[in-house]
């Protein structure tokens, strides 16, 4: 009754957005999307995963272990929120094509969202050039004791809230755009194969199964093949010598017919017959 949607895919976004108002007494917050998993032996390297992308710019304040102390020359902040950059495409404008072609959301209210966004000035291309980028939203590193990261969560689900489709993807570089965090570098974008170091694709996992079932799977095959040749073989020489005693049985049957009726009737005299016939046990 709390969670402002009917859909409960709609609904998952609550905690993946405010996930600071879940967790407030912790230092730090990692969201993990349904389709990743960790890699095996990877949750040794987790927490300095955590520290390698949140602290990679030593700063004063705040509750990280990592921040430099007070003492240390011209601090800089850590950013507050980390998220990966989309692998393929480089901007909102990009996805929003490729989501109304899938047919993964409504075309209309995309297109609104779209037409905002550019009315808005949202500039297009990767941040490399200018632009506000785009993430794949599958994982968020997030600095619990950053109030931004609050206000970046907030945002992003009033947003997402506001356009009436499942893609939250399609919000969030401009909820950072329109903050003005992208620019003091509050909300970091990293490269997305530093993820894969930790996670790996339920798919990918899945087909990684799939190809050592199908090995394994191959070898059964491949040696119940020669087994079974093996006994086709068997089956093949069997019949020859099955059917050359039948050959034999027949030829062995009508030598016994020939000798019972030679046997039996040879007395008997044929009219013409050239051939002298025994009578009486002489011959004439």
């Amino acid at each position: 009754a709390m969670l402002p949607f009917e859909d409960a895919s709609l609904n998952s976004r609550v905690p993946k957005m405010l996930l600071h108002r879940l967790f407030g007494s912790a230092a730090y917050a990692l969201y993990v999307d349904a389709k990743l998993r960790f890699k095996p032996h990877s949750l040794v390297k987790l927490w300095t995963f955590v520290s390698e992308q949140l602290a990679a710019q030593a700063a004063t304040g705040g509750n990280s272990p990592f921040r430099a102390a007070p003492s240390n020359p011209a601090p800089k902040e850590t950013p507050a929120w980390v998220s990966p950059k989309h692998p393929a495409r480089k901007s909102m404008f990009e996805e929003a094509r490729c989501v109304s072609k899938l047919g993964l959301g409504s075309p209309a209210a995309i297109q609104r969202q779209v037409d905002a966004y550019t009315a808005e000035g949202l500039p297009e291309g990767p941040l490399e050039a200018g632009g506000a980028g785009l993430i794949e939203g599958e994982w968020h590193l997030r600095d619990l004791g950053s109030v931004d990261q609050a206000i970046i969560g907030c945002g992003w689900l009033q947003e997402f809230m506001k356009r009436g489709h499942k893609r939250d993807q399609l919000s969030f570089n401009y909820v950072v755009w329109k903050l003005g965090l992208l620019s003091q570098n509050r909300a970091r974008f990293v490269d997305y194969g530093i993820g894969l170091t930790i996670f790996e694709h339920q798919e990918s996992y899945a087909r990684k199964r799939e190809r050592k079932w199908r090995k394994k799977s191959a070898v059964v095959c491949a040696e119940r093949r020669r087994g079974r040749g093996r006994l086709d073989a068997a089956l093949r020489e069997l019949s020859t010598a099955r059917h050359e005693l039948y050959a034999v049985c027949t030829m062995l049957l009508v030598g016994i017919i020939v000798l019972v009726f030679w046997r039996w009737y040879g007395h008997v005299h044929v009219p013409g017959s050239p051939r002298p016939w025994r009578r009486g046990g002489v011959w004439e």
